[in-house]
């Protein structure tokens, strides 16, 4: 799945490039029930109700109500309880949910118990500030690594993470298993860039 939006400038566009998840199939000889195919849509939401999650724990909720999670979250109470479904039975009527245990589960759902790896595309102004930014990895993503047309160029700011050319973009990407790019590049270049 791509999804493109410009950027406050519209010079610029930002690319995100997801691969789908799937939901894992338990084997036919343990005699359980396989687990259906999670919806896109309802990955989506899962996303949008761990961010939500998050914001519980830092101002210390413990405990949330489909109803509570569900308005925060923008959708509605029924959504929010058939989502949950996926995930298997839990919570307790009349309390709501374990907002530490409601986190895990998305998260283990997710794939996001640990930080997923990030590259970004065009090193300018706007990508050496995405660079510096620490928020992606409070919401699961790390950039790993940043790639540009002029990588030895001298940059205005120190970063951590090293600038590749393109030409060492696809081997990178497969090596470290990147499944998702931010693309810092102007609009007419961006169109250019051979996506697959």
């Amino acid at each position: 799945m791509s999804v493109r939006a410009s950027a406050a400038n519209p010079s610029y566009s930002v690319l995100v490039r997801l691969h789908p998840i799937s939901a894992s199939v338990i084997s036919p000889s343990l005699k359980k029930p396989v687990r259906p195919e999670i919806p896109r849509k309802t990955i989506y939401r899962f996303s949008v109700y761990l961010r939500c999650l998050a914001r519980l724990k830092d101002n210390q909720i413990q405990t949330v109500s489909s109803e509570t999670l569900a308005k925060v979250a923008g959708v509605k109470p029924t959504q929010l309880r058939k989502d949950l479904t996926y995930l298997g039975q839990f919570g307790t009527r009349g309390l709501g949910y374990d907002v530490s245990e409601l986190s895990r589960m998305i998260s283990d759902e997710l794939g996001t118990t640990r930080l997923q790896p990030v590259i970004l595309v065009g090193v300018g102004h706007l990508g050496l500030a995405l660079l510096s930014y620490r928020g992606f990895e409070k919401e699961g993503f790390e950039i790993v690594a940043a790639f540009d047309i002029e990588p030895q160029r001298r940059r205005e700011k120190q970063i951590a993470q090293p600038i590749l050319g393109m030409e060492e973009l696809p081997r990178f990407i497969t090596e470290h298993h990147v499944k998702m790019a931010i693309v810092t590049v102007p609009a007419a270049v961006a169109q250019e860039w051979p996506i697959s």
